[in-house]
């Protein structure tokens, strides 16, 4: 069965939200050399950027970041985090870290917070060669177990680690866009004006991540054809990795953009989309902390949790379970009604 989701509603603008954060909420916690540990996916890391905002509104120093390996450390461009620890695998399969390895590069640190969601002993065996007083992360195994509530949107479950030290944070308060290089800026910005002009609206596209999160490409093209024959003001730019096998016939070629940049520069690109369609990834994330309109497409895993959270007009299909229960022309027709709401932006 399929169901429909219509995420709830959030208008904040990022404009002075942190300067008023800082100077609102920072305070002595107790400690001085916090260390967080975290080896999810680049979504999570988007997903948990209020979270990793509000702890460096409470800790004055600097904060030593362990970071799995793959993940990127422009996510936190502009905060004291210094150079992130690279964490280093024994066993991947079992979650098992090669303690020694990892602490040859770490500091001693005060309190150890795990923001992962998926541990094993070894990782509080880290703690302790870092010299924590304290530890703090999803599992009983640490001296405060943060409850891990499944019903919860991810984007407040990680907020719960910071909100253990101040119950007063407000998450619309760090929730703001993410923050990139002057130079992905300008050459998102110089990229955007040379393929899609003044006057065109942006559908941007994510069609690619893990084989089972994913939704056929023929739907896809599917889709894609008939929204490009009914909204000729739009253009598609389409995200991945991988050379993606999208069919729009040969009249629609001059209305398509492959973008397979650096993922910085795609994530900056993303900011212009006046309409974003695809399926549970770090794109989808990341367009909803642009308050990017959409469409978002799921099978395995719940939109109630991994959905958009701060959008203003959205909606999202869910296979439960199967991304073959997505019907295209549902999708098709979210689409058709959600650009009609979306006002394009104006760019100069």
């Amino acid at each position: 069965m399929l169901s429909s989701v219509i995420a709830p509603v959030q208008n904040d603008g990022p404009s002075q939200m942190w300067e008023v954060a800082l100077k609102s909420i920072r305070q002595d916690a107790g400690f001085a050399r916090p260390a967080v540990f975290f080896v999810n996916g680049f979504g999570d890391q988007l997903v948990a950027l209020p979270a990793m905002r509000a702890l460096e509104a409470i800790f004055p120093g600097e904060i030593q970041l362990l970071l799995g390996e793959g993940m990127l450390s422009f996510f936190y461009r502009g905060m004291r985090t210094g150079e992130p620890v690279r964490v280093w695998f024994a066993d991947h399969e079992a979650g098992i870290i090669d303690v020694d390895r990892i602490a040859r590069s770490t500091k001693p640190c005060d309190l150890f917070l795990c923001l992962s969601t998926g541990t094993s002993p070894s990782v509080l065996e880290l703690s302790r060669k870092m010299d924590a007083n304290w530890t703090m992360g999803y599992f009983e195994m640490f001296d405060q177990a943060v409850h891990l509530d499944h019903s919860a949107h991810m984007f407040d479950q990680y907020f719960s680690i910071p909100q253990q030290f101040r119950p007063d944070l407000r998450f619309e308060d760090f929730s703001f866009a993410p923050v990139f290089s002057p130079v992905a800026e300008r050459a998102a910005e110089r990229f955007v004006r040379e393929r899609a002009g003044l006057d065109s609206s942006i559908l941007f596209v994510h069609p690619e991540t893990l084989t089972y999160k994913m939704w056929s490409p023929a739907l896809f093209s599917w889709v894609l054809q008939r929204f490009l024959d009914a909204r000729p003001d739009f253009i598609v730019f389409l995200a991945s990795v991988l050379h993606y096998p999208i069919e729009l016939g040969s009249h629609h070629l001059q209305r398509f953009v492959r973008v397979d940049e650096h993922l910085e520069l795609v994530l900056a690109i993303l900011r212009y989309a006046d309409l974003f369609l695809g399926i549970d990834s770090c794109l989808l994330h990341a367009a909803d902390l642009f308050r990017v309109a959409g469409v978002g497409l799921f099978g395995p895993t719940d939109p109630h949790r991994w959905g958009f959270r701060l959008s203003p007009c959205v909606q999202s299909f869910w296979g439960r379970g199967s991304m073959d229960a997505i019907r295209p022309e549902r999708v098709l027709d979210a689409l058709l009604e959600i650009a009609e709401r979306v006002r394009p932006q104006i760019r100069t």
